[in-house]
């Protein structure tokens, strides 16, 4: 049996397949985040921002970002954007929910917190910045 072209996903990642770039159809060898790896992390983040959560903003922002960049790095080729964006997505709204109910905020708390506050001030570690940024030179 063959599993050159198939995607099984085993852990964290699923097995390099020939995957098509979705811009301009060139094919590349890529691995993608398994079907349950991102359901997996979005539990962590919900146990990290959960109402019951009385630490310091400083303790629980730490306790996120590690969980983020043990995601980010665990990918090192392949297509990502798509998870990161969901997930990226989910962090922001769970940090903002989770900030409203601590500052009691009466509304969604969308002008108090966002997203740019966040990411910015606030420390939360963002996915697609990472993806974004230029790799850093080799040290000689």
């Amino acid at each position: 049996m063959s599993t050159c072209c198939t995607t099984r996903g085993i852990g964290r990642t699923s097995w390099p397949t020939p995957t098509h770039y979705r811009k301009d159809g060139q094919w590349y060898l890529g691995a993608t985040p398994a079907q349950k790896a991102v359901p997996r992390i979005k539990g962590r983040i919900r146990a990290i921002l959960r109402p019951t959560n009385q630490a310091p903003w400083d303790v629980g922002v730490a306790d996120l970002n590690s969980v983020l960049r043990g995601w980010a790095y665990s990918f090192a080729y392949g297509t990502r954007w798509l998870a990161d964006r969901a997930v990226d997505h989910y962090v922001y709204e769970g940090v903002r929910h989770f900030l409203r109910r601590r500052h009691q905020v009466p509304s969604r708390g969308t002008r108090r917190f966002p997203i740019a506050r966040v990411c910015g001030e606030l420390g939360v570690f963002q996915l697609r910045r990472l993806r974004l940024a230029a790799p850093a030179p080799a040290a000689v």
